[in-house]
C-alpha cells in the first residue's frame, strides 16, 4: 500500500471515527435527557390523576369497592383514556381488580409512600394508591404511552450521523487528496534525490525550495544544503585523491626513468659506434680501405633504427607522465595492456620476465579512464617483477563476470604472507627495502579503481605460490542493434 493511500485511508477513518463517536455521545445524552423528561412528566400526570381518583372516591362517601365508587372511578378512567392521556388504568384492592386487570406488581401501589414511575419498553407505568373515607386502600396502576416519536427521531438521527460521517470522510478523502498528493510527490522526489545522492550523483538539486515555506519546503531546502555540503566535501576529497595519484605517478615515472636511462645506453653506444665508423671512413685517404656503399647504407640504417628505438622509449615515458583528464570513457583493455607492457619492457627488472597473456578473442570495454587503467597496470606489473626478483613468468588475464570486466595480473614469486594480506592496500605499507618504493602504489591503484565504481582485490593462494591481483571495473553495456 502506497503512502498516498495510507494517508487518505487514515484521514477518512479518523473523520469517520470522530463524527460517529461524537454523534453517538450526543445521541446518548439526548436519549438520557429525553428519558428523564418523560419520567418526570409521567410522574406529574400520575400524581394528578391519582388525586382526581381520590377526590372522586371521597365524594361517593362509600368504600372503594362499593358499586357507586367503582362507577365513579370507572367513569373518570374512561374519560382519561378517551382523551388519550392514558392507555390503561387499573385499581386493585386486596388482589381484586375494581377497574382494569389485576397484576402481581400492583402491590407496589399499596406499600409505596410515594408515586413510583417505571419504564417498560415504550410505556411508563405509574404505581400509587388511593384511600377511601373509611380507611381502606387500593392500588392504582396507570400506564402512559412514552413519547416514542422523539425516540424514533433519535434512532433516525443515528443513521443520519452515520451518513454525515461517511460523507465527511469521503469529502476529506477527496479534498485531502490534493494535499496528500503534494506530500507524496514531495517525498517521492526526495526519495529519488536520496537515491541519486547515494549513487554519487550530486549535481542536481531535488526540489525548488524556499526555506521560508512550510515544513516540506524547508525539508527540501535542508536536503539541498546537505547535497551542497556533500558536493563540496567530495570535491575536496577528489582533489586530495587526485593529488595523491599524481604524486604516486610521478614516483613511478621516476622509477621508469631510471630504467629508461639504463635501457637507452645500449642503443646510444651503437649509434656512437656506427657514427665513429662513418666519420673515420670519410677521413680515409686510401680507397681500398673505404667502406662499400652497402656497408655505409647499413650503418646509417642501424643508426636510424637505434635512434627510433630511443625515441619510442622516451615518447612512451612522456605520454605516461602527461596529466590525465578526469572524464570517463569506454576503455579498450587490450590496448591499455599493450601500452603498459611496452612501457615496462625497457626496465632492467623485466629483462628476464616472460609476460604471457590469457585474453579472450573479444574483450568487452570497461567504463573508466585509459590513462588511469594504464597507471594501475604499470603499478601491478612493476610490483610483480619486483616480487619475482626480475626473473620468472607473469600472466595477464581478463574476462567478464556479473556485468563487470575483470583483469588480473598473476606472478609466480614468493606470494604475500598471511600477516601482510590485510595491510597490503594500506598507504605507505611496503615489503620492499627502504628507498625502493613509496608504499602508495597499491593504495593509489585501489583508490583509482573505486573512483570509477570498481575494485582491486588480492587473490592470494598459499604462501610460496605467487599472488594474483584482480582489477574489476564496470562493463560498458552496448545496446543491441535495432531491426
Amino acid at each position: 500500500m502506497t503512502l498516498r493511500i495510507r494517508l487518505l485511508t487514515g484521514l477518512g477513518l479518523l473523520v469517520l471515527t470522530a463524527v460517529i463517536s461524537s454523534g453517538w455521545l450526543v445521541l446518548q445524552v439526548a436519549r438520557r435527557e429525553l428519558d428523564a423528561a418523560q419520567l418526570a412528566d409521567g410522574r406529574v400526570n400520575g400524581i394528578r390523576l391519582i388525586r382526581v381518583l381520590s377526590s372522586a372516591a371521597a365524594e361517593t362517601r362509600g368504600t372503594l369497592d362499593a358499586p357507586a365508587t367503582r362507577q365513579a372511578l370507572a367513569q373518570i378512567a374512561g374519560e382519561w383514556r378517551a382523551r388519550g392521556v392514558v392507555q390503561e388504568i387499573a385499581i386493585v384492592k386486596d388482589g381484586v381488580a375494581l377497574i382494569g386487570t389485576a397484576r402481581s406488581e400492583d402491590a407496589l401501589g399499596t406499600v409505596a409512600s410515594d408515586v413510583v414511575v417505571r419504564r417498560d419498553g415504550d410505556r411508563l407505568r405509574i404505581h400509587g394508591a388511593i384511600a377511601g373515607i373509611r380507611g381502606d386502600r387500593a392500588a392504582v396502576r396507570i400506564e402512559l404511552a412514552g413519547d416514542d416519536l422523539i425516540g424514533r427521531a433519535l434512532d433516525r438521527a443515528g443513521w443520519l450521523v452515520a451518513l454525515v460521517a461517511l460523507l465527511g470522510a469521503t469529502a476529506v478523502m477527496v479534498f485531502g487528496a490534493v494535499f496528500v498528493d503534494r506530500i507524496a510527490r514531495t517525498i517521492t522526489t526526495l526519495a529519488a534525490a536520496a537515491r541519486r545522492v547515494a549513487s554519487g550523483q550530486l549535481e542536481e538539486k531535488p526540489l525548488p525550495a524556499d526555506a521560508r515555506g512550510d515544513e516540506l519546503a524547508r525539508l527540501a531546502a535542508d536536503f539541498n544544503e546537505m547535497t551542497d555540503a556533500l558536493r563540496r566535501e567530495r570535491a575536496t576529497v577528489s582533489a586530495q585523491r587526485d593529488s595523491l595519484i599524481a604524486q604516486e605517478k610521478l614516483a613511478t615515472v621516476g622509477r621508469l626513468a631510471a630504467g629508461v636511462a639504463h635501457e637507452i645506453g645500449n642503443p646510444l653506444a651503437a649509434i656512437l659506434g656506427f657514427s665513429d665508423m662513418l666519420r673515420d671512413d670519410e677521413g680515409e685517404q686510401r680507397p681500398e680501405r673505404r667502406l662499400a656503399a652497402a656497408d655505409r647504407k647499413d650503418a646509417v640504417e642501424r643508426i636510424r633504427g637505434e635512434a627510433m628505438r630511443i625515441q619510442t622509449i622516451i615518447r612512451e615515458l612522456l605520454d605516461y607522465s602527461r596529466p590525465v583528464p578526469a572524464a570517463t570513457e569506454a576503455v579498450d583493455l587490450v590496448e591499455a595492456i599493450d601500452r603498459a607492457v611496452s612501457l615496462c619492457r625497457p626496465q632492467p627488472r623485466f629483462r628476464d620476465v616472460q609476460v604471457e597473456r590469457e585474453l579472450p578473442a573479444e574483450l568487452a570495454r570497461c567504463l573508466a579512464s585509459s590513462a588511469r587503467v594504464e597507471q594501475i597496470l604499470v603499478n601491478l606489473l612493476l610490483n610483480a617483477a619486483d616480487a619475482m626478483g626480475g626473473r620468472g613468468r607473469l600472466v595477464i588475464g581478463a574476462g567478464v563476470a556479473n556485468e563487470r570486466v575483470e583483469l588480473w595480473v598473476t606472478d609466480f614469486g614468493p606470494g604475500v604472507i598471511a600477516a601482510d594480506r590485510d595491510k597490503i592496500f594500506d598507504p605507505f605499507f611496503t615489503t620492499k627495502e627502504p628507498g625502493s618504493g613509496t608504499g602508495l602504489g597499491l593504495s593509489v591503484s585501489l583508490a583509482i579503481a573505486q573512483a570509477f565504481g570498481g575494485e582491486l582485490t588480492l587473490d592470494a593462494p598459499a604462501e610460496g605460490r605467487g599472488a594474483r591481483f584482480i582489477l574489476s571495473l564496470p562493463r560498458v553495456v552496448v545496446d543491441p542493434p535495432t531491426a
